[in-house]
C-alpha cells in the first residue's frame, strides 16, 4: 500500500516537473516574441512601409496647406480685399511653426514619461542557464514578463 502512495507521489512530482518545464518554455517563447521578433517586425515595417507613410504625410500636409491657403484667400476676397499671397504664406508658416512647437512639447513629455516608466520597471534582457531544476531555472530567468505571470506566485513557493 505504501509503495502505491510513494509511486503516486513520484508520479505527481514528475507531472509538476513537466508542467514547470512547460511554463518555462512558454515564458521564454513570450520573451523571444516580445524582445526579439516584434522589434524586428517593427524595423522591417519602418524600412518597407514607413517611407510611403512619410510621403503620404508630406502630401497630406501640402493638401492641408492648400486648403488653408484657399480659406484665407476666400476670407480676404469676401472682405472685398485683394488676396495678398505673401501675407497668406507668412500666416501659414507661422501657424505651422506654432503647431510644430506643440508637437515637439508633446514629444518631449512622452519621452520623459517613457524614460520614467522604463527606469521604474527596468527592462533586462533574458538570460537563461538550465541547471536541471525547472523551478530554480524559472526563478533565475531575468524576464520582466515572469514577474507579471500568473504562474509566478506558484513558482515562488
Amino acid at each position: 500500500m505504501k509503495t502505491n502512495g510513494v509511486q503516486q507521489l513520484v508520479n505527481l512530482r514528475e507531472e509538476v516537473r513537466r508542467v514547470r518545464e512547460s511554463i518555462l518554455s512558454y515564458v521564454v517563447r513570450m520573451d523571444d516574441i516580445l524582445l526579439q521578433q516584434i522589434p524586428q517586425i517593427r524595423a522591417d515595417y519602418a524600412l518597407k512601409i514607413g517611407c510611403w507613410e512619410q510621403a503620404l504625410l508630406e502630401a497630406e500636409l501640402a493638401e492641408r496647406r492648400a486648403r488653408r491657403r484657399l480659406q484665407l484667400a476666400q476670407a480676404q476676397a469676401n472682405q472685398g480685399v485683394e488676396a495678398n499671397m505673401d501675407a497668406i504664406e507668412g500666416q501659414l508658416d507661422a501657424e505651422l511653426a506654432e503647431w510644430m512647437a506643440k508637437v515637439e512639447q508633446a514629444r518631449l513629455t512622452y519621452e520623459q514619461t517613457l524614460a520614467y516608466l522604463t527606469a521604474m520597471t527596468g527592462t533586462v534582457p533574458v538570460t537563461l542557464q538550465f541547471h536541471g531544476n525547472p523551478r530554480k531555472d524559472l526563478l533565475r530567468c531575468s524576464s520582466p514578463l515572469l514577474r507579471f505571470s500568473p504562474f509566478y506566485s506558484v513558482i515562488r513557493r
